[in-house]
């Protein structure tokens, strides 16, 4: 459907009439549309939005306004029914995204999910949790158990699910007997070994496949997808662990870490949609550098130039990413810039940038000392060596607080020996502790 866009708000031609006549005045006299942001002066043109840009536009609405926008207003200022903006919540929900409602409707993004898979019907969603439903399963599972299981909530009813069970039976993905469900071994394929060659070959080809294909988001997606469950192996990836040990695997974010590290390799900026905690959502313009693990919050964090400041660097958590958009302009990145040497003597991702001597004692109290060991045993920059039954740790190390943290959690097993700085720094951290136990 082609839409008149007026300032920010689009509606679409089917509004254009007398019983819409309402919101039009609404715009003329206030200048605001029902999402209440300004709309300036009238601006006629024709604009198309596809539905994954529209759900895009969803997200960003949401989340910059947050506890503003109803589905109504949200269907105005997106220029489509109603009945469409219900769909694409549901879809959005249904690709991971969390929405909460007040008692006046108004929406708040709670969490941010994948990137819409346009297409791709509910039946075809619901028949494959089911398929993963039974394969989790050693034995047969019961038709009333599926049943009960995906008719939970009211959503979907029971025929539904039989009709469900009917075309997966049909398609021989799984068969029955005496109402008990189980996969058809028969249509399972054997696993597929491919080594680094194949993986990349496989890699280009849906690259290439999705130059020409007619839904070019849905295929990038799935080929960032397959990306990062093929492990590939590639040269200078821009990616750090700080202070060893190894991540914990989430799809949504080592899919987010992918483009981003893809990006920071082609030296392109990029439009980030933005939160911290509970307030409204910002877009920001920066130039990814690369990324970095940071295993005590278990959180992977970018980090990029701001494109308006390139002097200042500065970090961003993958988590608190909602929406991430390339754009075609390139930049340079620093002169001598080495994500691993940035990090060199931090012992988390917040830097003060000026490394400090660092020494500190571990007791033998229960498995102190072997969990040093195991901890910092990725760790270059420290040294460590025993005596009297103890371990002596000494280091450099850029930022105290969060080292700080660390050795708090050894309780008796640790004693900071130098810096001052850093043995006051636990000590307020142990007094407050005490406090909190009425001490």
């Amino acid at each position: 459907m082609w839409n008149y866009c007026c300032g920010t708000t689009v509606i679409p031609l089917w509004k254009l009439s007398s019983t819409s006549s309402d919101y039009l005045d609404e715009v003329a006299f206030t200048g605001e549309g029902r999402g209440g942001r300004p709309l300036g002066e009238w601006n006629y043109g024709v604009i198309w939005m596809t539905k994954v840009e529209r759900q895009h536009q969803l997200v960003k609405l949401v989340a910059t306004s947050p506890w503003t926008y109803t589905v109504d207003a949200l269907a105005l200022d997106l220029g489509s029914s109603v009945s469409s903006a219900v769909r694409d919540l549901r879809e959005l929900e249904a690709n991971g995204y969390t929405f909460a409602r007040n008692e006046r409707g108004q929406l708040f993004l709670q969490e941010a999910g994948w990137d819409s898979f346009a297409g791709i019907k509910d039946a075809a969603i619901r028949q494959l949790e089911i398929l993963r439903f039974v394969a989790a399963h050693v034995q047969r599972v019961e038709r009333p158990d599926l049943v009960s299981r995906f008719t939970r909530g009211g959503e979907v009813s029971e025929k539904t699910i039989e009709r469900d069970l009917k075309v997966l039976c049909q398609r021989h993905l799984i068969d029955e007997k005496s109402g008990r469900y189980a996969l058809n071994a028969s249509q399972l394929l054997p696993p597929i070994e491919l080594d680094a060659v194949e993986k990349g070959l496989l890699i280009d080809a849906l690259a290439m496949q999705g130059e020409v294909s007619a839904r070019k988001d849905e295929a990038k997606s799935a080929a960032a997808k397959l990306h990062v469950s093929l492990r590939l192996p590639r040269d200078e990836i821009e990616t750090v662990v700080v202070h060893g040990r190894r991540p914990v695997e989430n799809l949504r974010r080592s899919y987010y870490c992918q483009r981003l590290e893809d990006w920071a390799r082609e030296r392109r900026t990029v439009k980030l949609l933005y939160r911290r905690s509970r307030e409204a959502a910002h877009e920001v313009r920066v130039n990814p550098l690369g990324i970095v693990y940071y295993w005590a919050l278990d959180n992977w964090y970018l980090v990029a130039q701001e494109d308006k400041s390139p002097q200042v660097i500065k970090t961003y958590s993958v988590d608190r990413i909602l929406l991430l958009e390339a754009t075609d302009v390139e930049f340079s990145s620093p002169e001598g810039f080495r994500l691993e040497d940035w990090y060199k003597f931090s012992w988390g991702v917040f830097r003060r940038g000026s490394p400090v001597k660092v020494k500190i004692r571990f007791y033998n109290y229960y498995a102190t000392i072997q969990r040093v060991n195991e901890e910092l045993a990725n760790r270059e920059t420290c040294s460590l060596r025993e005596e009297n039954d103890c371990l002596i740790v000494e280091d450099r190390v850029d930022g105290f607080a969060e080292l700080a943290v660390w050795v708090r959690g050894f309780g008796p097993g640790a004693e900071v020996m130098e810096p001052k700085e850093l043995r006051d720094l636990v000590i307020d951290d142990l007094e407050k502790t005490l406090d909190v136990y009425g001490g």
